[in-house]
């Protein structure tokens, strides 16, 4: 038994910290003393020892240090020895909107260590300042007509409308990708821990690509925020990127015009349902919830909408919020029969 090398330190306060481990998804919070005390025992494996040691500061029972040491192997902060990490949790799991797969944890291994080089972060901050600049005067020099230019692309793509199907699915899945990107890049800028990348289904139906960040760590609130628009940030300028290209190339490269458009038209649409501040879930969401101090508006919302439907509590705040969460849950509603409406027709046309 011994303890865990890989185990990953999100936040740290003067009396508990805040542990993970890449063999567990859980977060783990315990006392410094506690941490110390498992370490003490990993180094000596003798619990009479770990009690006679800290007799003179405090005194730990048998039963209290027995229950530490079990949670701490169940929660793997103790291993056995040459215990091997897994990178790979597959499982199937409901989480909020999305039905999670597959999730890859690649948390203090050296990819991780590589994409900590501040190096790579200031290129790509340069990236992201210098490209979008570049595009806007290269496309602010020429009259583009995008209609037209996709016209010409569906009639050259060699591909009927159901392949086609799969180019959008892809497209739309490319572009999910680099809006996740674009919240761990400003989330490891700030030095943010942990690198959790995971695979799904958004609403049962679309798949998906998400991250896993521990945002509340991070202290300064403007740097919360910049993480929370950094998907939007990634998002205007991969959009403006690909303009240019289809508006260039949408003749040459027929198929990869189409999926561009493909991209640049599920950023739209997803960009409709992620600035919408009534959605909870959306960025937008999560960005209100932090600039108004709260942790769960929605949640809040639908306790307050239960009291004016009472007539228990009438005040001007309360009816705001029972507001909030009528026109909340009717974006909720709108928001699955956008996604399911398409499906059912789907299915419908396949059945007869």
């Amino acid at each position: 038994m011994e303890i865990n090398k890989e185990i990953i330190h999100i936040d740290k306060t003067e009396s508990q910290l805040v542990l993970k481990t890449r063999l567990s998804e859980n977060l783990i919070k315990l006392s410094q003393v506690e941490f110390e005390i498992i370490e003490y025992y990993a180094k000596v494996l003798n619990k009479q020892q770990v009690i006679l040691y800290y007799k003179n500061s405090f005194n730990i029972e048998s039963t209290q240090l027995d229950f530490l040491l079990e949670k701490a192997r169940e929660n793997h902060l103790l291993i056995e020895k040459k215990q091997s990490a897994k990178n790979i949790f597959i499982k199937f799991r409901f989480n909020k909107r999305i039905f999670e797969i597959l999730v890859i944890d690649f948390s203090n291994s050296k990819l991780e260590n590589i994409l900590n080089s501040k190096f790579i972060y200031y290129s790509i901050f340069f990236f992201l300042v210098l490209v979008p600049t570049i595009l806007c005067f290269v496309l602010s020099s020429k009259s583009v007509d995008i209609f037209d230019n996709y016209m010409t692309v569906l009639y050259l793509v060699p591909f009927d409308f159901t392949n086609l199907m799969v180019f959008i699915i892809i497209g739309s899945f490319f572009g999910k990708c680099v809006h996740e990107f674009g919240h761990y890049f400003f989330y490891k800028f700030f030095g943010g821990k942990c690198t959790i990348f995971g695979f799904g289904f958004l609403f049962l139906m679309i798949p998906i690509f998400y991250n896993k960040l521990y945002i509340s760590f991070i202290k300064n609130k403007r740097q919360k925020i910049l993480v929370y628009i950094g998907g939007v940030i990634f998002d205007a300028v991969f959009f403006i990127s690909i303009f240019l290209f289809v508006s260039e190339f949408h003749t040459s490269y027929a198929t990869l015009s189409f999926i561009g458009y493909s991209i640049m038209l599920s950023i739209l649409i997803r960009s409709c349902f992620n600035l919408n501040f009534f959605l909870p879930g959306s960025d937008s969401y999560i960005l209100l919830n932090e600039l108004i101090g709260k942790t769960n508006l929605y949640e809040e919302s639908l306790i307050s909408f239960k009291e004016v439907v009472n007539f228990s509590n009438l005040n001007f705040s309360n009816i705001f919020k029972a507001l909030y969460f009528v026109l909340s849950t009717s974006t909720i509603f709108i928001s699955w029969l956008f996604f399911a409406i398409p499906f059912l027709m789907l299915l419908y046309n396949g059945i007869f």
